[in-house]
């Protein structure tokens, strides 16, 4: 449960902010014609726990909000996420509870 607990608190953090930059430094290429990040590539990182930073992105750099496909699978990684992990929690506290 313990490496779990340092996920939620660490590692969800940590890839936010990494999701955040990277939909900032995609948006900014867009802006400026550069390489972009792949949308599979933002995709997982908010699959693996980047998803809030990648929402926050969304809203405060308007960037990737209008292209509905894109919108839809971000929706299902997020839930996939919350579904992974709360099974994950769920899972871990009953084997430390004993029952």
């Amino acid at each position: 449960m313990t490496y779990f607990l340092y996920y939620l608190v660490i590692g969800v953090p940590v890839l936010s902010i990494a999701a955040f930059c990277l939909y900032w430094f995609d948006r900014r290429q867009a802006k400026h014609y550069g390489d972009r990040i792949p949308e599979s590539t933002l995709l997982a990182v908010g699959q693996f726990g980047g998803w809030p930073g990648a929402w926050l992105a969304q809203k405060v750099l308007h960037h990737k909000t209008t292209k509905p496909s894109f919108q839809i699978q971000f929706l299902a990684t997020v839930i996939g996420h919350m579904v992974v992990a709360l099974a994950l929690g769920t899972w871990l506290y009953i084997l430390g509870s004993g029952l």
